[in-house]
């Protein structure tokens, strides 16, 4: 039966209420608690000050201690300059007197009292005729002989301490005691008219040097004590600022001698101060948030601060949480009378939604893309949505009939049974994948998120069809690991592949090795066949590694022409270097790249971890070292690493950098070789040579970093300064010499395909001002001339004027059947075949040949290399137009160039050979 609204609003009414007064007595009680807290500490603070001020006076007062035991016959000059020297009544206002009083016994009275009674000076110091108070006989005296200020101090000269009961228990404390001791309150004779409280300071003298460490000690060693008489409201007033004493009313009590002494058993007896108006003297010391109370000890008494505010703490420091905390329960609960009542609407209107709801889940459930299921923990399908019939193409009745052991993947199922673990313990699985088998047969990939109930009995789980995705994932890894040309790893899969197993040799301690390999001629074959065939020579490349690794070695292309192998498991040094021989007769086989045969060949370099290096940095650059040297060592050959290769790595490395900076820093140098017409024997042409003046290394040839250049991809700016210092040097020569002849300058394959050249030569000329016909370019490749872009550019070239020339032909790719394919003006015959000449007839019949060929074809003849006469003369037989040697002259810098009238020919002038 429903609750009645009233009975609903009262009973939420009463509770928030209920909990309000609860909460505010609790704040309003924890308010007043801090309150006094607070209060006590300020209150504390004043005590503090209080035995600070007093704690001042007891080390003033035990120097006046001190000053009378090293002086036992004190004078009243003495007395009374010690003090004011101290400056000792401004800084204690509160001392009304303060004497010495020596002990004296009963023999030696009558002789004390003659002499104070005779002492002129004494009478000098204002002091009156001396006499004993009270007087009798007493076993010792302890009279008051010297007292301070004189002024209204008459009756304290001649006081005897020993004389009263209270006086002589508190001088017995203090003597036995070594420390100074307070009477209980008293009214000293110079408060008699104000009626001011105050109290007597005792402080023992003992003879100075004695030993005072026991109390027998102390009792013979004690000659006398300091009396001091204080008015504490001089003290107060001296210790409270005016601030303090605005704020607050304050008394202080005479607890007694006991520490702590209960308050209530306080008098106006014990009142030693107080502020309070109209008489008003609390005498309980029970704290509140506007009274607090400390006691504390001091020089034998125990004594109680009660401090009170003038003004009471304003009623909303005290009442307006609590006040606020009721308003806000009040608040509270009509506001949750109002929203129970909205929820009651609210939930009235969701339970229609729901049952709405409920039918349009059912709905969603059958007509969703996404694999709704419940599993039970035995295995089987409890239910699923029409989605699980469409993606694996079974009826529904199979799926919920057949286990999922045989649905899913073999090679999934122990992974599917640890998930199920996952579930059981209550943990949510997301993104699980695995394979689902189809009515035809094949699998599917899906994606899995579940959760178990509550009585941990069923899975609740949605799969998804990620079969797509997995492909696409399985594509985007193939590419971000694997080389798409060989299908070989690339290097990044490669370098992770070293580091996994660096670690596990390691950890076996077993060697692994590495093989870092380089085709050697692949840029040729790129060149001559084009990068279709270079791309089928890696392939073909490739496969030929993967069958000779086995199946734990692990093989990578990481770029361009360049492989690595890591070959792990070794039993011993041999079976790395048996491995890479086998390489290289595989690699070595002849391939065919479209029309043409080709031997392929490598060089490869071997590193061993831990040997060669610890980390696969290292191992990588050993091996690469060591490839180096293969290559250097005459190629298609294996080195395995040794340190010195490091050093020549480092210096190819240094060279490399300093070559970048050659140009810059001016480095660089040309030497220039004549090239002679046979006819004439004088100078028609010169070859201009690169040379680099290293600032360490010394002249440095070009063979020894052309290479570099073009590998640093820094052999056009090399090539750009070769052509614009030659052209500006030939100019210079020309300006000087009637003769007018050709600079031959070379240009690498690179930079002569490259389609910015026709601008480099028309800008180098233009800013020259030699004319094109004077400049003759020489290519070393011939197969360049036959690409597209290296014809474009030599027909270009000999259309602006200039002259193209085929340096080193008949080597390489060059021969004579390309001749008439090749758009060019000159041919270099190589200097291979001038140096048989002397000794071979059929060289010269040879050469005969390609003169008159060239010459066919309409091109001029330069033959290099000639070093001896006998050479030349044959060459000048078979019509060669120019030649050029050390003969007649080795290159030369500008300014050691022979002159062009000067015959350098002995059969046209007797002129001797250039050496």
């Amino acid at each position: 039966m429903p609750i009645p609204k009233y009975l609903r609003q009262l009973s939420i009414l009463t509770l928030f209420l209920t909990v309000a007064v609860w909460t505010a007595h609790f704040v309003y009680s924890n308010q007043e608690a801090e309150h006094s807290r607070e209060f006590e500490k300020q209150t504390d603070a004043l005590a503090n000050r209080i035995e600070s001020q007093m704690q001042r006076l007891f080390i003033a007062i035990d120097g006046v201690r001190g000053f009378a035991s090293t002086h036992p016959a004190l004078s009243a000059a003495q007395f009374r300059d010690y003090l004011n020297s101290a400056d000792f009544f401004t800084q204690f206002p509160a001392v009304r007197a303060i004497a010495y009083a020596p002990r004296i016994s009963a023999d030696d009275l009558p002789m004390l009292q003659r002499r104070l009674i005779n002492d002129a000076e004494r009478e000098h110091q204002g002091y009156p005729a001396f006499q004993l108070n009270p007087e009798g006989k007493r076993a010792q005296y302890f009279p008051a002989v010297l007292v301070e200020p004189r002024e209204g101090n008459d009756n304290v000269y001649g006081f005897d301490l020993w004389a009263h009961k209270l006086r002589r228990a508190a001088a017995e404390q203090a003597r036995d005691s070594g420390q100074p001791i307070l009477s209980a309150p008293l009214t000293l004779s110079q408060d008699k008219a104000s009626g001011l409280k105050g109290v007597l300071l005792l402080n023992p003298v003992y003879t100075a040097g004695i030993p005072t460490l026991n109390t027998r000690e102390r009792r013979d060693a004690h000659i006398g004590f300091i009396p001091v008489g204080l008015t504490i409201a001089y003290a107060l007033q001296h210790i409270f600022d005016a601030d303090t004493q605005s704020q607050l009313y304050f008394c202080l009590h005479d607890s007694g001698k006991e520490t702590g002494a209960a308050t209530s058993n306080l008098t106006k007896m014990d009142l030693l101060y107080s502020s309070f108006p109209n008489g008003r003297t609390p005498i309980s010391g029970v704290n509140t948030s506007n009274r607090a109370s400390v006691n504390f000890d001091i020089a034998g008494r125990n004594w109680q601060l009660i401090a009170e505010r003038r003004e009471p703490l304003h009623w909303t420091d005290r009442y307006i949480a609590p006040i606020l905390i009721l308003l806000l329960g009040l608040t509270l609960a009509i506001g949750a009378i109002r929203l129970l009542e909205d929820l009651l609407l609210r939930w009235q209107s969701t339970h229609e939604k729901l049952r709405f709801a409920e039918s349009e889940v059912n709905a969603f459930f059958d007509m969703s893309v996404d694999m709704f299921c419940v599993i039970g923990f035995d295995g089987f399908f409890k239910q699923i949505n029409p989605a699980w019939s469409e993606t694996l193409k079974f009826e529904q009745d199979y799926l919920l009939t057949t286990p999922l052991r045989e649905l899913i993947h073999p090679d999934d199922l122990q992974r599917s049974n640890a998930e199920m673990v996952h579930l059981r313990r209550g943990e949510q699985v997301t993104d699980f994948r695995n394979r689902y088998r189809t009515h035809k047969g094949d699998y599917r990939w899906l994606s899995w998120r579940g959760t178990a109930s509550p009585d941990d009995q069923l899975i609740f789980a949605v799969a998804r069809d990620v079969t797509s995705k997995m492909e696409n994932e399985e594509r985007i890894q193939k590419l971000a690991y694997f080389d798409s040309l060989t299908d070989l790893a690339n290097r990044s899969h490669f370098l992770e592949q070293l580091n996994r197993e660096i670690s596990q040799a390691a950890r076996r301690q077993s060697p692994l090795a590495i093989f870092y390999i380089d085709l050697d001629g692949f840029k040729d074959v790129n060149d001559s066949l084009g990068h279709d065939a270079g791309d089928q020579l890696l392939q073909e490349v490739a496969a030929r590694l993967k069958q000779q690794l086995r199946s734990s070695d692990f093989a990578a292309r990481l770029g361009g022409d360049e492989f690595c192998i890591l070959i792990n498991d070794l039993s011993d040094n041999y079976s790395a270097t048996s491995t890479a021989q086998r390489v290289l007769n595989e690699i070595s086989k002849p391939v065919i790249l479209g029309t043409r045969t080709l031997t392929p060949r490598a060089s490869i370099g071997i590193a061993y971890f831990p040997d060669d290096g610890s980390d696969s940095n290292s191992l990588m650059k050993a091996a690469d070292s060591a490839m180096y040297s293969a290559k250097n060592a005459g190629k298609h050959r294996y080195a395995c690493y040794q340190p010195h290769m490091t050093a020549e790595a480092m210096e190819r490395l240094q060279l490399e950098q300093d070559l970048r900076q050659a140009i810059t820093n001016n480095e660089l140098e040309l030497h220039y070789q004549p090239q002679i017409c046979l006819n004439s024997g004088t100078l028609k042409g010169v070859e201009a040579l690169v040379r680099w003046r290293h600032p360490e290394k010394g002249l440095i040839m070009p063979q020894q970093f052309i290479e570099t250049a073009e590998r640093l991809r820094i052999i056009d700016a090399l090539g750009e300064w070769v052509l614009k210092t030659a052209l500006a040097q030939t100019v210079r020569w020309h300006e000087t010499s009637k003769e007018r002849f050709t600079i031959a300058v070379n240009i690498s394959p690179l930079h002569f395909e490259d389609e910015q050249l026709l601008t480099t030569v028309n800008q180098a000329l233009e800013a020259s001002g030699l004319p094109p016909e004077y400049l003759e370019l020489e290519i070393t490749e011939t197969r360049i001339l036959q690409t597209k872009a290296g014809q474009a550019n030599a027909t270009a070239l000999r259309q602006m004027g200039v002259h193209v020339a085929v340096d080193d032909f008949g080597t390489g790719y060059s021969s004579l059947t390309l001749l008439q394919d090749l758009d060019i003006d000159t041919i270099k015959i190589d200097r291979s075949f001038i140096a048989p000449l002397a000794d071979k007839p059929e060289a010269a019949i040879l050469l005969g040949t390609i003169v008159g060929a060239a010459h066919a074809f309409g091109a001029k003849v330069i033959a290099e290399g000639v070093e001896t006469l006998d050479q030349a003369r044959i060459l000048h037989g078979v019509g060669c137009d120019l030649v050029q040697g050390y003969y007649f002259c080795r290159p030369v810098p500008a300014l050691e160039l022979p002159a062009t009238d000067q015959s350098l020919y002995p059969d046209t002038s007797t002129a001797k050979p250039v050496a």
